[in-house]
């Protein structure tokens, strides 16, 4: 299971990011404190996308798969009532 490190027990950054290249260049900018984030819109189906993200899960410790495909000016097509969820730390 992934761990996120946050930074002071407190904070860590979701970025998307475009490639592996570009994960690892993320994650190490922010010296371990960061989530990056892969777009499922980029695979067809879920048996394309569950390999390719165990390939960036190799490189990069923490992996967050996120729903859509990360334009916000695409219109909705439905309204997902979506719930963030919280990490309490101490």
């Amino acid at each position: 299971m992934q761990q996120i490190n946050f930074y002071r027990q407190r904070v860590a950054i979701n970025v998307l990011a475009k490639d592996i290249a570009n994960a690892k260049a993320i994650y190490e900018a922010a010296e371990g404190h960061a989530v990056i984030g892969v777009l499922s819109a980029q695979f067809a189906t879920v048996e394309e996308g569950v390999p390719e993200v165990k390939r960036w899960m190799a490189e990069v410790p923490s992996i967050s798969v996120g729903l859509g495909t990360g334009d916000n000016r695409r219109p909705p097509r439905h309204d997902a009532h979506r719930a963030d969820r919280r990490y309490l730390t101490g």
